[in-house]
């Protein structure tokens, strides 16, 4: 495991504020083409996550993937993991891992966006500045030491990609499985994962395995119970449930579901 140290984000980063609303503005080639040049590890980050929100749901949108297109996703999770880990270790973007992981596979993640249709990224991750995704990575360890070490992370997606990544890098896990039940923006009548033919996934990845759950937000908290309901029926070993913020007063299991994104 490797701990996030106490640092101040704010002294290499500045004051945290919306740059998701400035990409928007930003053809998705033109955030693909500039993502490898641009200084500003912020927007960089900022990059990096809508062109993985609108990869995901592109690949979703598609029902099934392709091999090419499931190695493709497991590069674009481990450059997620380098730049999200660097960055809340206070040494800006990991450019080697943009380079090696990112870059080589843009042609076919704008493709793919493209294909689909699918433009716009909610820009889930900007709603917890990142100081709360910090003090997740803050409080995961001793969660974990309570919990035991997990064998899969589970991603809400696409909101929780953030602090699944950087879960990732103080976990030293090289996979997330992303689930998606977005019932407001994608309309999903029910969970889904990404189809990629093979009928053993994602039981491989749960059955008899410690599975911890992670979201951005729980709110009303039909999102957390429904995967929480998926999850369960392919009986995973153990399972635990964090979340960087919540606000719902629900009654268990939703009173399970750990809030690691204050500072305690």
């Amino acid at each position: 495991m490797k701990p996030l140290e106490e640092i101040r984000l704010s002294e290499m980063y500045g004051d945290p504020f919306d740059y998701g609303k400035k990409i928007l503005d930003i053809r998705i080639g033109d955030v693909a083409k500039n993502i490898s040049f641009e200084n500003d590890p912020i927007l960089v980050r900022e990059m990096y996550f809508a062109l993985t929100q609108l990869y995901y749901d592109s690949l979703i949108e598609r029902g099934s993937v392709t091999p090419d297109q499931e190695k493709v996703w497991k590069d674009v999770c481990l450059a997620g993991k380098a730049i999200t880990g660097s960055f809340y270790r206070n040494q800006g973007v990991n450019y080697d891992a943009v380079n090696t992981f990112l870059v080589p596979n843009l042609g076919d993640i704008i493709e793919s966006i493209e294909g689909t249709g699918n433009l716009e990224s909610t820009f889930r991750h900007c709603i917890y500045r990142y100081r709360s995704v910090y003090h997740f990575g803050r409080n995961l360890p001793n969660f974990i030491e309570e919990i035991g070490h997990p064998d899969t992370l589970v991603a809400v997606a696409t909101g929780a990609f953030e602090p699944a990544f950087l879960a990732m890098d103080i976990l030293e896990i090289d996979d997330v499985l992303p689930i998606r039940h977005s019932r407001v923006s994608r309309n999903d009548k029910y969970p889904r994962f990404l189809d990629n033919g093979d009928s053993s996934y994602p039981e491989k990845l749960l059955n008899e395995k410690k599975v911890l759950i992670i979201d951005d937000m729980v709110d009303t908290g039909k999102t957390m119970v429904r995967i929480e309901s998926l999850v369960n029926q392919f009986d995973p070993k153990k399972l635990d449930m964090c979340t960087v913020k919540k606000f719902t007063q629900v009654e268990d299991p939703l009173e399970r579901v750990r809030e690691l994104g204050r500072n305690h």
